[in-house]
C-alpha cells in the first residue's frame, strides 16, 4: 500500500519529461538532487517531478519538499509533482517502476535522478533534445563522470572508453534516462535489490530487443557529481584509494558549485564527529 500525493503548478500542459527520484533515508543529502534541479539552464518545456520515498528516518517530508524547492523549480518550468510515500520498504527495483507509473502520458522521457547526485546544469534540456532527435532511442546515457567521496573528499572519474563492459548489456552508461513509454511497459513479478540497472535492461529488452542506446556526447559531464558516503549501495571505497579501469584519478576541479563542495565538507566534519545530520 501507498500513499500518493500531486500538485500541480498553474495550467495543465502537455509535459514532455519526467524527472524520477527515488529516495531512501537520504535526507542528509537530497538537497544536492533539488539544488541540480533548481539549476537547470536553457528550460523551455514543461516537466514534472515524481518522487518515491518511505517514511523512515531520517526522510524530507513533502511539505518540506514544497517549502524549500517548489518556487524555484517552477520558475524553471515545473508543473506537476507526485509524491510517492509507501507505507514500508520496497526495493529500489519495485520503486522505479511505480514511479514510472505516476509519469505523464505524454512525457517523452524519464531522467533518472539518484537522490545523492548533483546533475550538470543542461542535462533536462540536453537529454530531451537527444530523445527527440533520436526517436529510435530508448536510453541516453554518458560515458564519463566524477564521482566524490565525503568522508576521504577523494574523487575519482569514471571513463567509459577505457571499460569495454560498458556496452555489455545493462552495462551501458551513467546518468541513465528512458523513454517513458518504454519505462511504463515494464511489468514483472521479481524485484532484485541489487544489480538494478542490469535488471532494468534485461526488462526492457522483454519490450522491444536490441534497445538503442544513445550517449549524450557534451562536455558537461564535468558538471555533475556522484557522491559516496551516505549510502550502503556503493561499493567504490578501494577505486578512491587505488583507481583502476574504468575509473582514473580526478585532477582538481572548479566546476562544481562552491556552495554545493562547502555544504558536503560539512558532511563529512560532522560524520567525523559523529553528529547526527
Amino acid at each position: 500500500m501507498i500513499i500518493v500525493d500531486e500538485t500541480l503548478i498553474g495550467n495543465d500542459n502537455e509535459i514532455e519529461l519526467s524527472v524520477v527520484v527515488p529516495f531512501y533515508r537520504s535526507k542528509r543529502i537530497n538537497w544536492i538532487t533539488f539544488e541540480g534541479l533548481k539549476n537547470q539552464k536553457n528550460i523551455d518545456f514543461n516537466w514534472e517531478l515524481i518522487i518515491s520515498q518511505e517514511k523512515l528516518e531520517p526522510y524530507i517530508t513533502y511539505d518540506e519538499i514544497k517549502e524549500k524547492y517548489l518556487d524555484d523549480l517552477v520558475k524553471i518550468g515545473l508543473k506537476r509533482i507526485v509524491y510517492i510515500e509507501p507505507l514500508e520498504w520496497i526495493p529500489l527495483s519495485k520503486k522505479w517502476i511505480e514511479i514510472f507509473s505516476y509519469c505523464s502520458d505524454t512525457s517523452i522521457c524519464s531522467v533518472m535522478v539518484h537522490s545523492d547526485a548533483y546533475i550538470q546544469p543542461y542535462r533536462l534540456i540536453e537529454t530531451l533534445n537527444i530523445f527527440k532527435e533520436h526517436p529510435e532511442a530508448i536510453f541516453v546515457c554518458n560515458k564519463k563522470g566524477i564521482f566524490y567521496d565525503i568522508r576521504t573528499k577523494k574523487k575519482i572519474i569514471f571513463d567509459g572508453d577505457l571499460y569495454e563492459g560498458i556496452i555489455n548489456p545493462g552495462r551501458i552508461g551513467l546518468y541513465r534516462s528512458i523513454r517513458t513509454n518504454i519505462a511504463k511497459k515494464i511489468r514483472t513479478e521479481e524485484y532484485p535489490e541489487r544489480h538494478v540497472d542490469v535488471w532494468m535492461y534485461k526488462m526492457v529488452c522483454q519490450i522491444i530487443k536490441n534497445p538503442v542506446v544513445i550517449f549524450n556526447d557534451s562536455d558537461n559531464w564535468k558538471y555533475s557529481l556522484e557522491t559516496d558516503g551516505l549510502n550502503k549501495v556503493s561499493n567504490r571505497a578501494k577505486y578512491y584509494k587505488n583507481p583502476v579501469v574504468p575509473f582514473i584519478k580526478c585532477e582538481e576541479n572548479n566546476y562544481i558549485p562552491e556552495y554545493i563542495m562547502k555544504k558536503l565538507r560539512k558532511i563529512r566534519k560532522h560524520l567525523k564527529d559523529n553528529i547526527k545530520v
